[in-house]
């Protein structure tokens, strides 16, 4: 794995997803358009596409091409999908990601 930690992914393969590591086994698991994300205490970003690689949790946008992020991972948990608005504003899934031992507990 290359780096740990949410890293900027500016560019996109001519399909418009994530350029993958191919060299080094990377693979797509699974793609869910129309997902938001949070990053600390800001507002949700616009809409975009969430894809799960092998190696990465990648977020792209729908409306900016340059923008994305992404993060390596070991392991990833899904932990609970919540409703309660009281929590956060809308339905969010909260997850855990753990790479080199550190894990790192988000919703969205």
């Amino acid at each position: 794995m290359k780096s740990g930690g949410l890293v900027a992914v500016p560019n996109r393969g001519g399909d418009g997803a994530p350029i993958l590591d191919e060299a080094e086994g990377e693979s797509f698991a699974m793609l869910q358009p129309f997902v938001g994300i949070v990053l600390g205490d800001s507002d949700a970003q616009e809409s975009g596409t969430l894809y799960i690689t092998t190696r990465r949790l990648v977020w792209l946008s729908d409306r900016d091409i340059g923008k994305g992020y992404a993060v390596d991972f070991l392991s990833l948990s899904m932990h609970a999908i919540s409703r309660d608005l009281e929590a956060y504003p809308s339905p969010c899934v909260y997850c855990q990601v753990c790479f080199q031992g550190l894990c790192l507990l988000g919703v969205e």
